[in-house]
């Protein structure tokens, strides 16, 4: 939540307050990812959510203008999204092996964005951003490093992520103000592209 969303929240319930102590006190800054911070006293427990609109823990309703950060394209519980969840459950949840649905879902998506020719899926965006760094790493004029970060702006980008309200787009503000890492960041992009276009040849 950022603050646009938390000015519009008037009130918060003492459930909501009792369930952020008890988070606090089991999850670093009462949160499983840096972006959420319960920083100030208006934060919410969001309990449940359909379509458009998420309910607190003490069931007050709001708009959820943050939609999953973008994952959420349809709304919450979507009926043909669960549909299609609960079929797929009663096939098995965890195989360890390449399924159908993730070759037709890979096909869609090369067949749909302009110029993506190879999907690789990860299970949040640091394991793909860590992934994305590897293929540069690894295709930037064989250096085997994609950049040099000195040790003021590895300091810097420490404190954007670790310190209360650090977010990921300070982190990236950091890397690029004080590294100029946008033009190796293209470069990096430009021969990972080269690449994987001759290993697929």
């Amino acid at each position: 939540m950022n603050d646009r969303t938390e000015s519009r929240v008037s009130s918060v319930s003492d459930a909501d307050i009792a369930w952020r102590d008890r988070a606090r006190a089991v999850l670093p800054g009462g949160v499983s990812t840096n972006v959420r911070l319960l920083d100030g006293p208006q934060i919410f427990i969001v309990e449940r959510a359909r379509g458009c609109r998420v309910w607190d823990v003490a069931g007050t309703e709001y708009i959820d203008y943050v939609c999953g950060f973008g994952s959420i394209l349809l709304g919450h519980a979507d009926p043909r999204v669960n549909e299609a969840v609960q079929d797929a459950l009663t096939r098995g949840q965890q195989f360890g092996a390449t399924h159908p649905l993730e070759i037709r879902l890979a096909e869609q998506l090369c067949a749909t964005v302009p110029r993506l020719e190879l999907v690789r899926y990860s299970s949040s965006g640091s394991e793909a951003v860590h992934a994305a760094m590897r293929l540069a790493r690894a295709t930037v004029a064989g250096s085997g490093e994609l950049a040099r970060q000195s040790s003021e702006s590895a300091a810097a980008l420490r404190e954007a992520v670790t310190s209360p309200g650090g977010t990921t787009r300070a982190a990236l503000d950091v890397l690029m103000a004080r590294d100029g890492l946008e033009p190796l960041l293209i470069k990096a992009v430009a021969a990972a592209t080269r690449r994987s276009r001759e290993l697929a040849d």
